[in-house]
């Protein structure tokens, strides 16, 4: 009963109508099912009335007249009836003619009991198609009867002939598609090997999971097919799952050729991570670690939105994994790839992504990792990356989370400690190289030159205050001074061959850091006022604040640049205070001729 006959009329009554003969209809399967005469005396009650109603309509007299032949398992009126529409249809040319009919057919004849008709009549409706070659609603329908025909008496081959007829059908007649003329071989690639191995069930079900991924639109249907493609593969994972990695392994590479736009940066950035960890786990005989691995990189190929912090979490889901395998060197390969991203894209929101790799990295070498050449030339532009980006007084919380705060460092966050400490202790490469470009072309102009680092210096004073209020009474500890080098690269391969086992969180060496760059950047300024000829000015730049307590007990050559600058300025009373307060930072000099006495200034250490 087609539902057309209730679409194309507004009329009330014939509407009630198709309501009646979808309620018998409902009706006469629930009596066959189960096998209540009641139900159907009562269909054949209604097929008596419904005519009564539209006398004119002949559409509805003839459903009423099949139906009630049906009831009355008069078979060959209808049989007659659907041979000669047909016929009508072929002979007016119609590119669908109704091929359902066929299977309609077919199964009157099942209801005969004539098993040879049947077979003929399933049989006709796919010879029609494969002699008519076109594709139409009915024609899946009509292979699929055929094949459930051969099932139903177990001809399993037969069946599975006629669902690859129909593949094969399909890749013919549908619209060309790249990714269903890939796929067809994969998907037969299995079907055989269930073959051999005598499944035929579960190649059945295998082609027909092929046949519904044939059906689908493959413009902007990558997600379907997707979902289809894994639906297929879990049929065969528990029985062949080195067959299903590889047929994996084929699918991956169609898709990659599928992408006819330019290929993603991003996903050429992850893909060698990718592959790795395929032939890690294919090495090691872990298919279905092997097919998770291939489904995590297709979904990110058929990603619509595929994103930085997308790609960053594929990379830690990959070294996640093989840490929880104890796979430490693979662990190591995968954050070196993750490293060089972080490196090639230069995003001031990675500074803690690449803080995380750096520590990860430096653990893993510890734990007896292998870190080899490749690993180690990330290593560096990510820690020089950390360093730029490293802002002392964003970081100053991190490190100062506790005023007893005593990791032990060869933990994670003890490495992570000993990183900030390490960058605690060299400023930003950017921040150098712009000061020192900057300062040397407006060397000859000092009211510009001293209006570029008023503007661009970074100011310490409130962060070495803050510091030294809360732990500037706690004893100094200093590192030994082979820890750092003059040379950040070399500082940086130091500390990561460098394993520390005390429990010490440097404060001290981090207020020496912050005086010495401040002392620094005060001197660059106030030479500036002495060349403009205001060295009042100049000395009054060196805040007291900072070069009284903070810097004579953290760092000598705070006081001494202090001292250079302030001292020759001070009245006589003024200068006997700094020789009595910093006197460890002066050398009394006798004048051997005149027998004078006087204080010297003591050189940077």
């Amino acid at each position: 009963m087609n539902r057309k006959f209730l679409e194309e009329t507004n009329d009330l009554q014939r509407c009630l109508t198709y309501c009646y003969l979808k309620l018998a209809t409902l009706t006469q399967a629930q009596g066959y099912k189960e096998n209540d005469n009641r139900l159907t005396e009562k269909v054949r009650d209604w097929l008596e009335k419904i005519p009564k109603s539209l006398k004119d309509d002949f559409q509805v007299q003839q459903i009423c007249t099949n139906n009630m032949n049906y009831l009355n398992e008069d078979f060959d009126s209808i049989i007659n009836i659907y041979r000669k529409e047909l016929q009508k249809n072929e002979q007016n040319n119609k590119v669908c003619i109704g091929e359902d009919a066929f299977s309609y057919i077919a199964h009157l004849y099942a209801r005969n009991k004539n098993r040879d008709e049947e077979h003929r009549w399933y049989n006709l409706a796919v010879q029609y198609f494969q002699s008519h070659g076109h594709i139409c609603k009915h024609t899946v329908i009509c292979f699929c009867k055929l094949a459930h025909f051969y099932e139903k008496y177990e001809n399993m081959i037969a069946a599975m002939n006629v669902y690859e007829t129909l593949i094969i059908y399909l890749v013919e007649h549908l619209p060309c598609s790249f990714l269903r003329t890939s796929i067809k071989p994969i998907g037969m690639n299995i079907v055989d090997h269930f073959k051999k191995q005598g499944d035929n069930k579960r190649a059945l079900l295998v082609l027909q999971d092929l046949i519904d991924l044939m059906l689908i639109e493959s413009v902007n249907g990558e997600r379907e097919i997707n979902e289809q493609f894994k639906k297929l593969i879990g049929k065969c994972m528990d029985a062949a799952c080195v067959v299903a990695n590889l047929a994996y392994g084929k699918y991956l590479e169609v898709l990659l050729r599928h992408k006819s736009q330019p290929f993603d940066s991003y996903i050429s950035d992850i893909e060698p991570a990718f592959r790795q960890a395929i032939s890690i786990h294919q090495t090691d005989k872990n298919y279905c670690k092997s097919i998770e691995i291939h489904q995590q990189y297709i979904e990110l190929l058929i990603n619509s939105t595929i994103n930085h912090e997308s790609i960053v979490a594929a990379f830690k889901r990959l070294a996640y994994n093989f840490e929880t395998l104890r796979l430490f060197d693979v662990e190591l390969d995968m954050y070196t790839y993750l490293g060089k991203f972080i490196i090639k894209y230069q995003k001031n929101d990675d500074r803690v992504l690449a803080g995380f790799v750096i520590v990860r990295c430096k653990f893993i070498k510890m734990s007896s990792g292998v870190f080899h050449d490749e690993a180690q030339q990330m290593f560096i532009p990510l820690i020089k990356f950390y360093r730029n980006s490293f802002e002392p007084h964003a970081v100053y919380s991190e490190y100062f989370k506790s005023r007893h705060a005593t990791l032990p460092r060869h933990t994670v966050s003890g490495i992570y400690l000993s990183l900030l400490e390490l960058c605690f202790q060299y400023r930003s490469e950017f921040y150098q190289n712009h000061m020192k470009k900057n300062i040397d072309d407006l060397r000859n102009s000092s009211v510009e030159l001293a209006a570029f680092i008023t503007t661009y210096r970074v100011n310490y004073k409130a962060l070495i205050l803050e510091i030294f209020k809360k732990y500037g009474n706690q004893p100094i500890v200093h590192r030994s001074s082979t820890q750092f080098s003059s040379n950040f690269e070399a500082a940086i391969i130091n500390w990561l061959s460098t394993v520390e086992n005390d429990r010490t969180v440097y404060r001290s060496q981090v207020l020496h850091s912050l005086l010495e760059w401040h002392s620094i950047d005060d001197v660059c300024l106030a030479k500036c006022y002495a060349q403009m000829g205001d060295k009042q000015r100049a000395a009054s730049l060196f805040d007291t604040d900072v070069y009284s307590d903070p810097a004579l007990r953290f760092n000598s050559n705070a006081c001494r640049r202090f001292l250079q600058h302030v001292y020759h300025q001070a009245s006589a009373e003024e200068r006997r205070k700094l020789e009595h307060r910093y006197q460890q930072h002066f050398l009394l000099v006798c004048d051997s001729f005149s027998d004078d006495m006087y204080f010297e200034i003591l050189p940077l250490e």
